[in-house]
């Protein structure tokens, strides 16, 4: 898992659709392009798909396949916030 910059906050977005659209795929592209990418964490992103693609140059955010509580365990989300759109 990413580790937290002290630049700002640690953007964890949940991918919860079956592979990812071309909406998703817009929605995330802006996303990348305002949030640094050390900030910018992807979860449950599909396998088949390249991260790279939401960056047109430079690095790109990162991106795991587990769902977040695979990763880190709800006990050790103290103070986190959630946003479900």
């Amino acid at each position: 898992m990413a580790k937290r910059s002290k630049a700002g906050p640690l953007y964890i977005v949940e991918h919860l659709e079956e592979g990812l659209g071309e909406w998703c795929r817009l929605e995330y592209k802006h996303m990348a392009s305002f949030v640094p990418p050390e900030q910018l964490v992807f979860v449950r992103w599909p396998a088949e798909e390249d991260v790279t693609q939401l960056v047109s140059s430079g690095a790109a955010p990162k991106a795991n396949t587990k769902r977040l509580e695979q990763l880190v365990p709800p006990a050790d989300w103290p103070g986190a916030q959630f946003v479900h759109s």
